[in-house]
Formats: C-alpha cells, sequence, structure tokens
C-alpha cells in the first residue's frame, strides 16, 4: 500500500486540479458575462448615436451636436466603427468628415508612435491626403507585409502631382511583386494624359513596364494619340517590348497590325514573337491579312509562336479553319502539319464554327 506522504502527496494534487479547473471554469463564465455586457453596452451605444451619425453624415454642421453625445472614449470609438463602415459602402470620399470629428489626427498620431495593420487599414478607408508622410515613412519598414500595406493605403489616398511623383517613384523601386505595383498604380484613377506623362517619366525597364501594362485597354487607349506614344517603347527592352504589344493590340486598331508585323520580322527574342502571335485575334477586322500574317508564323522556330498561331486561326471561323486545313495537309514541315491537324481535331473554337455553319461529318 501506499505510505502516508504519498497519499498526502497524491491527495494534495487532486485538490489543486480541482481548484484549477473551478478557476477556469468561473474565469471562463465571468469573460462571457464581460462580453455579454460589452456588445449591450456598444449595442446601446450604437442605438442611442445611429440617428445623430446620421444626421451628420446628411449635414456636417451638425457636428458640433454628434460631439455633444459622444461623452467618451467608448462613444468616439461605436461613432468611429460606425462612420467607418458608412465609408466602406460610399462610393464618394469621406475624409472630411472624420477630419471634422478628429478621427484623422488620432489615426495619425497613433501611426506615428506605433504603426500597425488596423491602423493602416482605417487609414485606407478614411482616404485622408493628410496621411501621406507617415505612410510613405511606413514604407520604408523593414516588415514586408506592413511595407505593403503603407504602399496599398498611399495608393488610395487623394495626392497631388508631386506626391503621385514621389510615391511612383519610390513604388516601381520597391520590392513589391510587378502585379501588386500595377494595381497600386491602377488605384491611382488618373486621367490618360498624366499616366502617360508618368510612363515617360521612367526610365528603368520595370517602371515603363508596369504603367504600358496599366495602360492596356485603358478607356482613351484607342484615340491614336495617345496609343501612338507607345510605339517608341517596341523599341526598347524584351520586358517593355512585350508590355507596348500587348497595349497596342488591345486597341484593336488596324493601324498597328503593320506596327507589329515589323517588329516581328526583326524580333531575335521568341517571346516577343509569342506575344505578337497571340495579339493577332485582336486584328480579326484586318481579315485575310492576318490569317496570311499565321500562316507564316506557324513555321516559326520556336514552338510557342507556333502553338499561338494555330491556336488564333481556330478562333478566326471559317477562314482560319481552312487555313489550318491547308497547313494539316502541308508536306512542308510534318510538327506543324500535326500541330494544325491536333487544332481541328480538339479545338473548341473549330467545334462551334463547324457546328454554326451547319457542317456535318460523314463519320
Amino acid at each position: 500500500m501506499f505510505s502516508n506522504s504519498t497519499m498526502t502527496i497524491v491527495m494534495l494534487s487532486i485538490y489543486a486540479l480541482l481548484t484549477l479547473n473551478a478557476a477556469i471554469f468561473f474565469a471562463t463564465i465571468a469573460l462571457a458575462i464581460k462580453d455579454k455586457f460589452a456588445r449591450k453596452k456598444y449595442e446601446h451605444a450604437c442605438a442611442r448615436l445611429k440617428a445623430h451619425l446620421e444626421a451628420y453624415i446628411e449635414d456636417e454642421g451638425r457636428a458640433e451636436e454628434l460631439i455633444c453625445q459622444m461623452d467618451g472614449v467608448h462613444s468616439r470609438r461605436v461613432v468611429l466603427d460606425m462612420l467607418l463602415e458608412h465609408a466602406r459602402n460610399s462610393n464618394s470620399s469621406q475624409s472630411d468628415k472624420f477630419e471634422r470629428l478628429g478621427y484623422v489626427d488620432a489615426a495619425i498620431d497613433h501611426a506615428k508612435k506605433s504603426l500597425n495593420f488596423d491602423i493602416i487599414k482605417q487609414i485606407c478607408i478614411m482616404k485622408s491626403p493628410k496621411a501621406f508622410d507617415v505612410l510613405m515613412e511606413g514604407s520604408n519598414s523593414e516588415d514586408f507585409e506592413l511595407k505593403y500595406m503603407c504602399y496599398y493605403a498611399l495608393s488610395l489616398i487623394p495626392l497631388s502631382q508631386a506626391q503621385t511623383d514621389m510615391f511612383v517613384q519610390k513604388l516601381v523601386a520597391s520590392s513589391i511583386l510587378r502585379d501588386r505595383i500595377i494595381e497600386m498604380i491602377d488605384n491611382l484613377d488618373l486621367d490618360m494624359e498624366r499616366y502617360l506623362n508618368l510612363l515617360e517619366m521612367q526610365s528603368s525597364e520595370i517602371g515603363k513596364t508596369v504603367f504600358i501594362r496599366v495602360l492596356k485597354g485603358k478607356q482613351g487607349m484607342e484615340n491614336e494619340s495617345n496609343s501612338d506614344r507607345l510605339l517608341k517603347y517596341l523599341g526598347d527592352t524584351k520586358e517593355v517590348r512585350l508590355a507596348a504589344v500587348l497595349a497596342l493590340a488591345a486597341t484593336g486598331s488596324a493601324k498597328y497590325f503593320d506596327n507589329l508585323m515589323e517588329l516581328y520580322r526583326r524580333e531575335g527574342e521568341w517571346e516577343v514573337r509569342a506575344a505578337i502571335a497571340k495579339s493577332m485575334h485582336d486584328f480579326s477586322r484586318c481579315g485575310a491579312d492576318v490569317v496570311e500574317a499565321l500562316k507564316v508564323m506557324t513555321y516559326d522556330e520556336a514552338w510557342w509562336v507556333r502553338y499561338n498561331a494555330v491556336d488564333v486561326l481556330a478562333k478566326l471561323g471559317v477562314d482560319g479553319i481552312s487555313a489550318l486545313v491547308d497547313i494539316s495537309l502541308s508536306k512542308r514541315d510534318a510538327a506543324v502539319s500535326a500541330l494544325a491537324y491536333g487544332a481541328l481535331n480538339s479545338n473548341q473554337a473549330v467545334y462551334y464554327t463547324v457546328k454554326e455553319y451547319g457542317v456535318v461529318s460523314d463519320d
């Protein structure tokens, strides 16, 4: 049997565990009660302040009326939460409403002392130009996620021309992923002339590339006075040429068909030739000229160029399918003939074209 000392230790251990479990149980209940009380208090404050906030949103002249109802830190937090929710669902800037109640200055002061994700999210929603300096400083952070959030917030707030130039220069030189840089530059929502001017200010490959990619498909690029300013970039580095090819093709202007074909003939990089082949679909209105150009491209030395050319031909209706039939029957290059034959048999675009024109298989 166990000795008395052993039994004493066992009993004390049991009592200690029971006491600990009881303490955890009561602490859990206490926290639940506290949370329930906090929710009730928050809901009561929302109900009390909602009408005053709505009146302030409609008429900023009623700010004093709302401020009189904000009788403490808790009330200020409730009003901030409701105003943030309103701003999220609004298409117009609400920065003046935040600023008049002192929330912008409070957020900036907090960010200067301790920048964190929550305060950056608030600044994003407030969209106050006053946050420019603190966000630019935050973009120097060694924490990559914090740095990214600062850049993103900067892309959402209204900036002066000088501030935009500073932001763009720093952004394109940062370690942010290229696609995210493009997204942020697009967020700036500038007019076409401003975007083109910023593009022409770029000296780095990434700067030129991201701005050309931002311009691709933008309203106003169909105007040749704008899109012509991209032609000079067809003689730049490979990445810049790729971006320029896609942006010019996206305009759908037949004018640029000849420019891209001229580039194709002298282009040494297969990636650029592949992009030109793929972009031919945007020039489908050029009819027979596009089909003939693609037939030439199907015999390119690079497989991806051949593949893109065949794929686009399959999408050009009857004329494209006829060209694929001719290529598949040609003895010039067995590999190219097989590629064309494969497209005729498996490409969905071919199937739908054949179905539309009522061509029925003999099988």
